[in-house]
């Protein structure tokens, strides 16, 4: 297994999808999201909120390669 981190942000389409594209090629990856669900025991998962500066500093601890593949709904109160 390759020993550079990689870390997701979002498991929807496009990073699950990542996760298993990383995962064929046995690269080493955490992923995070807001929800728990299943996932293969090898996946490192982190749950939390992306909105929380010290959550995502701690999630990303150690990574070589992050990853934003959230998909936020919009609103101005948080993007305005």
């Amino acid at each position: 297994m390759d020993s550079v981190l990689h870390v997701i942000f979002g498991a929807g389409q496009v990073g699950s999808t990542l996760a298993d594209i990383l995962a064929s090629q046995g690269k080493r990856f955490r992923l995070v999201k807001r929800h728990p669900s299943e996932y293969p025991s090898q996946v490192e998962l982190i749950l939390g909120d992306a909105t929380d500066a010290a959550f995502c500093h701690q999630a990303s601890a150690g990574a070589a390669v992050i990853y934003h593949c959230m998909n936020p709904e919009y609103s101005t109160n948080v993007w305005g």
